[in-house]
Parts: structure tokens; sequence; C-alpha cells
């Protein structure tokens, strides 16, 4: 197998579902904590990528960043296709709610984490009315996915009603956090699909991880304010 250095931020939801997928297949890659808040890590990241996002994943000579990318790049080393299916129908409802989630649930989340942890954005803000209302929206929206497939596939609910894809790992990346953000106890078939998820061993060491480097990221984007 090629030689992976996986770059992420412990905390970050785009970070965790890279991890879910290197961690469920095995994969031998150098781990590289890095925290784009604090500026000379943030320097490195940018020599590597332009825009300084994180996961990023070297693979030999070549580097590849965003999460779905990085994802997909992990299936091709291992040639498997388990969470983005190779079948057009089933690739293409995989591809949309990752990128439903990555853009109208984990954007408005972080920022307004961000802005709470810098002392920012308090909650009257028109903004972070806007910011609450996407995401009650998608809540909505996966409360009505996970209802209409309830019963089908294996002893977990997936958001398709099968087996757990992209999908799935992208929402149980960032739906603990957003709960933070907006409570998830009105929703009856979304609280049973976190709480059906979240004894997996994997997802409990990433999510262990995550909660022992809190304290420091939290220190470190209040610094940056």
């Amino acid at each position: 197998m090629s030689n992976l250095r996986l770059h992420y931020l412990p905390t970050s939801p785009f970070s965790k579902k890279v991890l879910y997928v290197a961690k469920h297949y095995g994969i031998d890659a150098e781990l590289i904590q890095v925290n784009p808040f604090i500026p000379e890590q943030r320097a490195a990241l940018r020599s590597l990528t332009a825009l300084g996002k994180l996961p990023v994943l070297e693979v030999d000579d070549s580097v590849v960043s965003e999460s779905s990318l990085v994802v997909e790049a992990i299936e091709r080393a291992v040639d498997k296709h388990q969470f983005v299916p190779k079948e057009p129908n089933a690739s293409a409802q995989v591809r949309h709610w990752d990128r439903v989630l990555d853009t109208y649930l984990i954007a408005p989340v972080l920022e307004m984490l961000i802005d709470n942890f810098q002392g920012k954005a308090p909650a009257t803000d028109n903004r972070a009315k806007d910011k609450l209302y996407r995401i009650a929206t998608i809540y909505t929206q996966l409360e009505q996915q996970l209802k209409a497939v309830a019963g089908e596939g294996g002893d977990k609910p997936t958001l398709l009603g099968g087996a757990i894809t992209l999908a799935d790992i992208t929402a149980l990346s960032i739906l603990p956090l957003a709960h933070l953000v907006k409570p998830l106890s009105d929703y009856q078939y979304l609280s049973a699909y976190i709480e059906a998820h979240q004894q997996d061993p994997i997802w409990q060491a990433i999510n262990s991880e995550a909660e022992a480097y809190t304290p420091a990221f939290i220190e470190s984007v209040s610094n940056a304010a």
C-alpha cells in the first residue's frame, strides 16, 4: 500500500469522518494532529494546501484535501467501496446527503461554536437566528428520511436504510456537536439514530480523542479572536 500521512484536527467533524473510514479499514497511516488556529501549524498546513483546510491526506508524493475526496482516496487505496458505492443511483444518494450535511449543517454549527468560543454572535443576533433555522431545517429533513426508511437494513438505522455509508459517517461526525447548538430531544428518529451508533468502538475512540483535545482547542480559538 502507498505511504499515507493524514493531517487532522481531532475536534473537526470533517476530520472525524475521515478518521472513521481510516480506522474501519485498518489503514496504517501516520496521523499528524494540526490546529489551524495556532499560527505555526496553520503555516505548515498551508504549505501542503493553499486553503489551509483539514483533513489533508498525503499519498506518496500527492496531496488530497476535502474530506469526502479523502474518503474516496482511502477507498481506492484499499480497493473497496463500502462507504461510497459504485452503483450510480446509490452513489448519487450518498453524495447528496454528504453534500447537504457538509454545507447546511456542519458549516453553521462550526460557525456558531467558534463564535461562542470567541465571545461573538449573541443569541439575538439575526445571523445566529438564520443559522439555527438552517440547522432545524436539516434536522427535519434527517428526521423525515430516517422515518421513511425505518425498519430497513440491519440492526442499526441508517440514512439510506441499508449498510452504513458516507452519508451516515458525515451525519454522525457532526450531530453530537450540533446537539450543543440546538438540542435533538424533539427529534425521535434522529435521537434514536445517534444512540444506536454511539456505542460503535470506532466512534468511541474518535470522540474520546476529540473530548481530550477540546480544552486546548477552545483555548487556541479564544486566543485567535
